[in-house]
């Protein structure tokens, strides 16, 4: 909130920091679907999604 008078970036995350979020929030989106593609491929055979064999 820069644009609020008195408070000039005492809260504003930077740009460094809102990256840095991002691309933690987008290894885990990674890391969550490469664990349910393995639960998939793991109970492919059987014909069951990792959601109904869990």
């Amino acid at each position: 909130m820069s644009d609020v008078p008195g408070n000039q970036g005492k809260d504003d995350p930077s740009m460094a920091d809102f990256a840095a979020w991002g691309a933690s929030q987008d290894a885990l989106f990674h890391f969550l679907a490469a664990r349910a593609g393995a639960k998939n491929a793991m109970y492919g055979e059987a014909g069951l999604s990792w959601r109904e064999a869990r």
